[in-house]
């Protein structure tokens, strides 16, 4: 059996990097490299980059980058050794043996103690008359009930804490579980997060037990209806869909998902023969929440009451399915109905018509700001157009939608409509431009993906501003690791000429002292791949796909050459200022002023 480090390069050797991540982003070929829209950030132009060859992928965008592992880890919320195991599967690589005994992985011990928590809720539901006689006026059946595995917390102060306690749970643990509260100012201790609720058990995309959802069975003043758990190591709202591990087949089948509001709408609509039913979990819908849903289906129906917040949240998101290239469809219900109510008086025929009739979001809106406004006048003109341009602005396929404007605000004169139709466009096209713009992607100006303190592109607004000429030094230094990396030879001649320590930032110094060990230590007939071991580094993982990424050609090697000579000839010149500095230099340091100066003349020593 393989050691851990051997599975990591097999697994490598045998999954095809682009087929993973196809089934989470769509690309298209771009030279060697394939390019798409990042999962990790909202973006209209793709800078998510794939190089397949490298076994790489990077982020001009929001500079992150990896290999397969540091990928799968990222979309999915997992930990190093959960891709893995993960990976291996699907590779079909057989992973060496842990040590008998329990994990000892924080995760790992917050998934069991909500498995064991979600038995007992479970066990608990079937003692507790006034709960399952809820369920049964809910319509809910026993076998459904079992299968969504509703449970019920006991009005008890401490019923789940005391048995956890018994499996050898502490209460920190129980806190950061999520299913332990504390009063402010406490430290020890702690008392049931959900107490007299029935429960509903959230679960992650392999059907494990990450939190849970509680309603009361009686509304009470001054108590919501309805919680969740916390955010927790395991569980993070913006990326989870409720019931997405169950409605998961059907998605794939249908390639649309029913997204609803809560988690009854959710459960009537797969007990009626709606499977493919799914919802946020008490926030707005978000990236992530599409990521999730665009691997598998290309269409979302939105399923909200008609006048609640869910819809006017869902409204909102219309430029986020405009950014995921993703269809989406309003449900409309009768008044005064809700997906669960509809379903339970008056069965699935009516629910399917409705689905049948689902409008595209984007009219949906248009329609509903339009209603509130008396477009014929200039006032409501105006101020209809300000609720719209905002996000008209946002949709690529937005013609149809400014000529119909233009028709309704020329009230019947046919010779207006060109006049107006420019009048909104030019509405829209303000709002556009005054809308903030997606990150540039790396060389573009003022920009630049460093991540070391101090260096422009850090994401903090703290960092000091990096010259261009130094910014150009970075880029120089970078050409030459990326011709280090392609080439034995070249990165034996480079190194020698500009070691580890003439290189200005610490994660390309470390690289390149990454590299110079890989010379000393590898015979000439093995494959020369550096990027590979630097890759399983924390700090080098994402300077590497960058650099694996990057679509500029690399120069010949008598062109890097002269590139590390500037780079040389920059360090000492630094060197001797930093020696020099507030005063006058000696006669041996004008001496090796004089000495740095011919070398730019005659080039390496």
């Amino acid at each position: 059996m393989a050691s851990s480090s051997d599975a990591v390069q097999e697994i490598k050797q045998r999954l095809d990097l682009l087929e993973v991540i196809s089934d989470y982003v769509k690309l298209r070929p771009a030279g060697r490299s394939h390019v798409g829209l990042c999962p990790f950030h909202s973006e209209k132009t793709g800078s998510f980059n794939v190089t397949p060859d490298k076994g790489i992928w990077y982020c001009f965008g929001c500079q992150e980058g990896g290999d397969v592992f540091k990928f799968l880890q990222k979309i999915e919320n997992l930990s190093f050794p959960e891709a893995l195991e993960r990976l291996a599967k699907r590779a079909g690589v057989t992973l060496p043996e842990h040590p008998s005994g329990p994990s000892t992985s924080e995760r790992d011990r917050l998934r069991a103690l909500h498995e064991l928590a979600c038995r007992f809720y479970e066990r608990t539901l079937s003692q507790t008359p006034a709960a399952l006689q809820y369920l049964e006026r809910r319509g809910i059946a026993p076998e459904t009930a079992k299968a969504f595995r509703l449970g019920f917390a006991p009005d008890s102060w401490e019923s789940l804490r005391t048995l956890l306690r018994r499996e050898r749970a502490s209460d920190d643990d129980l806190l950061n579980a999520g299913l332990l509260r504390r009063k402010a100012g406490e430290t020890r201790g702690g008392y049931d997060a959900f107490r007299d609720r029935l429960l509903f058990p959230i679960c992650d995309g392999e059907g494990r037990v990450i939190a849970f959802g509680g309603r009361i069975l009686e509304d009470r003043e001054g108590q919501p209806k309805y919680i969740n758990s916390p955010e927790t190591p395991i569980f993070s709202k913006k990326r989870v869909l409720y019931a997405y591990h169950r409605a998961l087949p059907a998605i794939k089948e249908r390639r649309e998902a029913l997204v609803m509001e809560g988690y009854m709408d959710v459960i009537a609509a797969h007990e009626n023969g709606f499977p493919y039913a799914v919802a946020p979990l008490g926030t707005a819908l978000t990236p992530e929440h599409l990521q999730l849903l665009k691997r598998h289906c290309d269409r979302a129906l939105l399923v909200f009451d008609a006048d609640g917040a869910g819809m006017r949240a869902a409204l909102r998101s219309l430029a986020l399915f405009e950014q995921a290239e993703m269809e989406a469809r309003v449900v409309v219900l009768p008044q005064g109905e809700d997906p669960d109510s509809l379903l339970r008086k008056r069965g699935p025929a009516p629910f399917a018509q409705a689905l049948e009739e689902a409008r595209p979001l984007l009219d949906y809106r248009m329609e509903s700001i339009l209603s509130q406004h008396d477009v014929r006048s200039d006032e409501g003109f105006a101020r209809a157009m300000r609720e719209i341009a905002p996000f008209l602005s946002q949709v690529p396929s937005n013609n149809s939608w400014i000529h119909r404007l233009a028709e309704i605000r020329s009230a019947g004169a046919p010779e207006r409509v060109a006049f107006w139709e420019e009048d909104v466009r030019r509405r829209v096209r303000g709002a556009r431009s005054a809308a903030p713009s997606d990150s540039a992607p790396f060389g573009a100006a003022g920009t630049a993906p460093f991540g070391a303190a101090g260096e422009k592109g850090n994401n903090n607004p703290e960092a000091p501003t990096v010259s261009t000429a130094v910014l150009n030094l970075f880029k120089k230094e970078e050409m030459i690791l990326r011709g280090c990396m392609e080439d034995r030879e070249t990165a034996a001649e480079l190194l020698a000429h500009v070691p580890p320590d003439r290189y200005l930032r610490s994660e390309t110094r470390e690289l390149a002292t990454l590299i110079l060990t890989r010379l000393a230590a590898e015979g000439t007939e093995e494959e020369w791949n550096p990027g590979a071991e630097a890759l399983e580094s924390e700090t080098l993982g994402t300077l590497v796909a960058r650099l694996a990424a990057d679509p500029t050609p690399i120069p010949d090697r008598e062109a890097l050459i002269k590139i590390g000579n500037e780079l040389s000839l920059h360090r000492e010149k630094k060197q001797v200022k930093d020696l020099t500095e507030g005063r006058e230099p000696s006669v041996d340091e004008l001496e090796k002023i004089k000495q740095i100066y011919q070398k730019k003349q005659t080039g390496w020593n």
